[in-house]
């Protein structure tokens, strides 16, 4: 797949980065990050209610997962669409 920003051939890491290179609008980048949110949002709310000391643990290692996985779609997507200053 060819970068839009550089019109060279690269290789991506996933189907979602080619995706998200081509989503020049934010709409898929949005999309996939209100889903990553909801599901850390799910899982506090279960950790709130309480867990067993493993099931804490798997849980907070599943809500770090998912914030780290918001900054790398965040990250994926500007670097392919920041504006060129004139």
């Amino acid at each position: 797949m060819k970068d839009p920003q550089t019109d060279n051939e690269k290789v991506h890491l996933s189907d979602l980065e080619d995706r998200l290179i081509q989503d020049a609008d934010g709409e898929l980048k949005e999309q996939v990050l209100k889903e990553l949110v909801d599901e850390a949002f799910r899982l506090k709310s279960e950790r709130d209610k309480g867990l067993s000391p493993d099931e804490f643990e798997i849980n907070d290692k599943m809500i770090t997962a998912l914030i780290a996985a918001t900054e790398v779609v965040d990250k994926t997507w500007n670097t392919h669409h920041k504006k060129r200053a004139d």
